[in-house]
């Protein structure tokens, strides 16, 4: 109604006024991404099939087991939308910390032995270190150009990101770094991390580019009739 009497409106209004829709029609699209999770895992371990020679029956767990990962992440999604308390915001992220190889690692770790296992883990450790690096070289990129980093701290900005990373492991090593890593306390979130890594006038630099991403969104919805979400983060543009 709001929305009709020309009222300001947020983002997570109009979410809401969705959400009934979205349940209706919950039933099609659960079966849907259940078409498209099974034929992602299918593809998967066909492909594991030929690299690491999995037999039929070692095939239909793995695809039985990340078809049923993914069961449960859309489980948990579903419940959010059943919530008249979770923001658009909230859902939205959810949404982008699935994870479709959910389970993969155990499942064929559990499965294969010797030489065969080593190469998995040896391959799987390299996939997810050549994520990591790409995020972790994105986030570096937006920091560089709102506080202009020196080559050291750049080093230590990355090395940093990149533990921020849920696919980060300490045994991963990362092209142009020869130094080791030092771990960062249990808990520290990304912002965290990279505030350590800045001088007093970055910080500065930083806060005030944040306000001014704060205020332009507060235009920019402001023309199209809307508020902006109370949990809207401008640190969210340095994330993926």
């Amino acid at each position: 109604q709001a929305l009709k009497d020309g009222r300001p409106v947020t983002p997570d209004d109009i979410f809401n006024s969705f959400k009934p829709l979205m349940r209706d029609l919950s039933p099609l699209t659960e079966r849907m991404l259940k078409i498209e999770t099974k034929r992602s895992a299918e593809a998967r371990a066909g492909e594991y099939a030929r690299k690491y020679g999995l037999t039929a029956e070692q095939q239909k767990q793995l695809v039985d087991n990340l078809v049923l990962q993914g069961d449960e992440q859309r489980k948990a999604l579903q419940v959010m939308l059943e919530s008249d308390h979770v923001s658009m915001n909230e859902y939205m992220k959810a949404e982008r910390a699935q994870d479709r190889d959910a389970g993969l690692d155990e499942t064929m770790a559990a499965m294969l032995q010797g030489e065969k296992r080593e190469q998995f883990l040896t391959e799987r450790l390299n996939e997810k270190a050549e994520q990591v690096q790409t995020e972790a070289d994105g986030k570096v990129k937006r920091i560089d150009d709102i506080v202009k980093l020196d080559d050291q701290q750049r080093h230590q900005m990355f090395l940093n990101m990149a533990q921020t990373s849920r696919y980060y492991d300490k045994q991963m090593q990362f092209d142009g770094l020869q130094d080791g890593v030092t771990p960062l306390a249990e808990g520290t979130t990304e912002k965290q991390a990279m505030m350590s890594v800045l001088r007093p006038e970055q910080v500065q630099a930083y806060e005030e580019h944040r306000r001014e991403r704060l205020e332009k969104a507060q235009q920019d919805a402001a023309e199209i009739g809307l508020t902006i979400p109370n949990d809207w983060n401008p640190d969210d543009d340095i994330s993926f």
